[in-house]
């Protein structure tokens, strides 16, 4: 499964979790499920719903993010990491040197640890 269908699913889940839950803690009850909670097992149970969409929906988001962390590239001179969709022409706007790949950029140089 890639990572972006892994995010569709969690985001999505996450979504409908959510939605449950916010059912829950307002009606006392599921969308068509019959089952009607009253008093503190409405907060209760509305509260871990909504506890488990919104964990749904940060680790949807996360799995984008690092993606996106995967395309750094950092300068060997000031060791100054750039995101690579920012930088056009691969040099470092300050030292005017060619930008290396981030990964095992540290193995290569470690004196810019």
């Amino acid at each position: 499964m890639s990572r972006k269908s892994l995010r569709r699913l969690l985001v999505g889940f996450g979504f409908a979790v959510l939605g449950n839950g916010l059912a829950i803690l307002i009606f006392g009850t599921m969308p068509e499920s019959g089952v009607f909670y009253h008093g503190a097992k409405r907060y209760i149970y509305g509260s871990i719903w909504v506890s488990a969409g919104l964990a749904m929906l940060i680790k949807g988001s996360f799995i984008k993010v690092v993606s996106s962390l995967e395309k750094v590239v950092a300068c060997p001179k000031c060791g100054t990491p750039y995101n690579q969709q920012e930088i056009t022409d691969q040099i470092c706007p300050i030292c005017q040197v060619e930008l290396e790949d981030l990964k095992g950029f540290y193995d290569r140089h470690p004196d810019l640890r």
